[in-house]
């Protein structure tokens, strides 16, 4: 029942520190995504001068907000990289109190985790049988990947 999901069926405390949950993993929810397309900040001194004019300058920082995957030169491909997806700890903040909440949510009401109350109602029904479905999924795929290498390898 979707009122097993809200925390409608509990008493008027818990109800409460459901309602606060939710909107409190909404806004998290929200400040992660909205934080996982902002770009990252770095002192353009680190990089070599000859690659600045690829990204985005502001004063002293160089500010790169994807990956550069379409450009013809490695070394800004491979800064791109290494600057974009560098760890944030504000990120990492929000998700963690993101996870603990929503860790919270499924415990209060009768969850063993956020994973078992979010499948509830689907195909997949628990976290296991989506786990059994990946590493099905997983095994065979290597064997046609390489099977696929290996016929790669004949033409040559």
């Amino acid at each position: 029942r979707s009122s097993d999901l809200s925390g409608i069926h509990l008493d008027e405390e818990k109800r409460e520190k459901a309602v606060n949950l939710n909107v409190n993993i909404l806004d998290l929810s929200s400040e992660f995504l909205m934080g996982a397309h902002l770009p990252n900040k770095i002192d353009k001194k680190i990089l070599p001068p000859h690659i600045y004019n690829n990204f985005a300058l502001d004063g002293n920082c160089i500010q790169v907000g994807g990956l550069y995957a379409d450009s013809p030169d490695d070394l800004v491909r491979e800064a791109a990289y290494k600057i974009f997806l560098y760890p944030n700890a504000k990120q990492l903040n929000c998700l963690e109190d993101l996870l603990t909440s929503r860790y919270a949510l499924a415990q209060l009401v009768g969850y063993p985790t956020f994973g078992h109350r979010a499948l509830r109602g689907t195909m997949a029904k628990t976290p296991e049988n989506v786990m059994t479905f990946l590493q099905t999924l997983s095994g065979k795929l290597s064997e046609r990947t390489a099977n696929d290498f290996e016929m790669m390898r004949s033409e040559e």
